[in-house]
C-alpha cells in the first residue's frame, strides 16, 4: 500500500469497513489487516488540552459544549504513518478535524489570522476538506454519515467539496 491508496481509503471508506476494538479505541481496516487507527486524548503534562477559547463558538452549539483534543495516529505493519488532530466535541460523541496552534500542519499565518479575528470578535470561518469530513465520519461512532454531517452544520462548520486536502 502506498500513501495516495491509504488516502483514499479514509477518504472514502466507510465504517463498516473497519473493526472497532473498544480498550485502547483502535480500528483495523478490514480489507487489509495492516492498516490500523488508534485514537487517544492529546495529553500535555499529564493534563488535557483545553480547546482554545476562540474556537469555543463552535462546540457551544451542541448539547455538551465542552470539547477536548484527541489524536489519531494512522499505522501500516506497525509503522507510523500519520497523525491528525481531532477535536472532541460534544462529550466525544463528534470528532471534528482540528485546527489549533498545537497542530503541527496548520500554517502560521491561518493561526494568527484566526486569532486576531477572534481578538476583533470577529465570526471564525471554519472549513474542512471533504477528506477530513469523512476521516471524523469514521471515528465518530455513534452517528451515520448523514447525522455526522447534520452535527457539523449545528456548529455552523462548512465543508469543502471542491478541494480535499492531504492528510
Amino acid at each position: 500500500m502506498n500513501l495516495t491508496e491509504l488516502n483514499i481509503i479514509l477518504a472514502s471508506s466507510h465504517k463498516d469497513d473497519w473493526l472497532w476494538h473498544d480498550g485502547p479505541q483502535q480500528f483495523i481496516y478490514k480489507l487489509d489487516l495492516s492498516l490500523r487507527m488508534k485514537l487517544e486524548p492529546l495529553l500535555r503534562e499529564n493534563d488535557y488540552v483545553k480547546i482554545e477559547s476562540y474556537l469555543e463558538p463552535f462546540f457551544k452549539r451542541f448539547d455538551h459544549p465542552k470539547a477536548d483534543y484527541s489524536i489519531a495516529t494512522v499505522y501500516y505493519n506497525n509503522s507510523f504513518v500519520l497523525e491528525k488532530l481531532f477535536i472532541a466535541a460534544d462529550q466525544s460523541r463528534i470528532y471534528i478535524a482540528g485546527f489549533s496552534p498545537i497542530s503541527k500542519d496548520a500554517p502560521i499565518e491561518d493561526i494568527v489570522q484566526v486569532i486576531v479575528d477572534a481578538k476583533k470578535q470577529k465570526p471564525i470561518h471554519y472549513v474542512l476538506s471533504s477528506q477530513d469530513v469523512n476521516f471524523g465520519y469514521l471515528l465518530t461512532r455513534r452517528y451515520t454519515k448523514e447525522k455526522y454531517i447534520a452535527q457539523l452544520k449545528i456548529a455552523k462548520i462548512e465543508i469543502d467539496e471542491l478541494e480535499p486536502s492531504t492528510l
